[in-house]
């Protein structure tokens, strides 16, 4: 009987992991309007990123995940989404913004 032996694979870097990634990314792009243009890659990566750092933002300030219960019982909550224009080198882009409604019953604890 032969026993295998179990040779871990080296961990792909995270630099590699990146390259891969871009490349997919990359891959759909068939012009340089793909990339730069209105609806192209550039913008919708800014779009995702900035998107995902405001809700992060808002995750830390309100101390509780996007749709958990304690958002009910909690006196600052998400109050909804409205669209919001931010204005870069590369153009306008549209955001989905999160509204906080506050509740200013205590103000000693503000």
């Amino acid at each position: 009987m032969v026993k295998m032996l179990n040779i871990k694979q080296p961990k792909e870097s995270k630099m590699a992991r990146k390259e891969k990634l871009l490349d997919e990314l990359l891959k759909e792009c068939k012009s340089p309007e793909d990339i730069l243009g209105e609806g192209g890659l550039l913008k919708q990566l800014t779009k995702s990123l900035v998107e995902r750092a405001l809700e992060g933002e808002m995750t830390d300030h309100l101390r509780y995940q996007k749709h958990s219960p304690l958002g009910k019982t909690k006196r600052n909550s998400r109050n909804g989404k409205s669209a919001k224009t931010i204005k870069g080198k590369n153009g306008d882009i549209l955001l989905g913004w999160f509204w906080l409604l506050c509740h200013y019953k205590n103000s000693s604890n503000y």
